[in-house]
């Protein structure tokens, strides 16, 4: 095997192990707010944001407003392999005690009677929330992180990833009945959520991260 290649092939590795994990860390922040809720689970949840920002793991909401090499055809793999780790968990969650469950299915089902169109439109306050404060942590500024996640889950802003880990731990009885609502309102929380990671890029503000 040339040089080039095995590189090539390491790079790849890397890059869909680091997009899987960063749907596993979100998950691990969505398991914890879903089993203890309230003000406590919020706060909770920032491990998830915190460790993939440490780890320089590959996040759909982290990266969307960027700037980066191959961002047109890197991001929806990042999405697709975030989600994919989001499963992983959703389905680890199945095969465990799952007293989440019941907290996961009233979130999805709020989503689903809010609308996809209103959770388009929520979903971009997060990602502009998202933008704000991986920028701060790059940085070494943590604060807005800290802060940014509760806020974002108190006002009902939506997060792709964090919805896919929800959906993915609801009942099957509850996914096989409202599967074609809940693929509709999560693909208007990834588009809100683009929207919202791009207005600071919108605003005039060229941030870069190289990936």
């Amino acid at each position: 095997m040339k040089p080039q290649t095995k590189q090539r092939l390491t790079n790849d590795y890397k890059f869909v192990m680091l997009s899987i994990l960063s749907g596993v860390f979100i998950s691990i922040g969505g398991w914890a707010y879903l089993t203890v809720g309230a003000l406590a689970g919020m706060i909770l949840f920032t491990f998830g944001l915190l460790s993939v920002v440490h780890f320089g793991t590959y996040l759909y909401t982290g990266t969307a407003g960027f700037r980066f090499p191959g961002k047109p055809i890197k991001l929806p793999f990042i999405l697709i392999f975030n989600v994919v780790g989001t499963i992983i968990m959703g389905l680890l969650s199945h095969c465990l005690t799952n007293p989440m469950m019941g907290a996961a299915e009233n979130i999805a089902g709020a989503r689903i009677i809010s609308g996809w169109l209103n959770c388009g439109l929520l979903a971009i306050g997060c990602g502009l929330i998202m933008t704000t404060a991986v920028a701060f942590a790059a940085k070494k500024q943590y604060l807005p992180l800290l802060f940014g996640v509760p806020v974002f889950i108190a006002c009902g802003f939506p997060h792709s990833i964090a919805d896919a880990f929800y959906y993915s731990a609801c009942s099957w009885e509850f996914i096989h009945c409202a599967f074609d609502e809940i693929l509709k309102c999560w693909a208007a929380v990834v588009v809100g959520n683009f929207i919202g990671c791009n207005i600071p890029w919108a605003c005039g503000y060229f941030l870069t991260k190289d990936i």
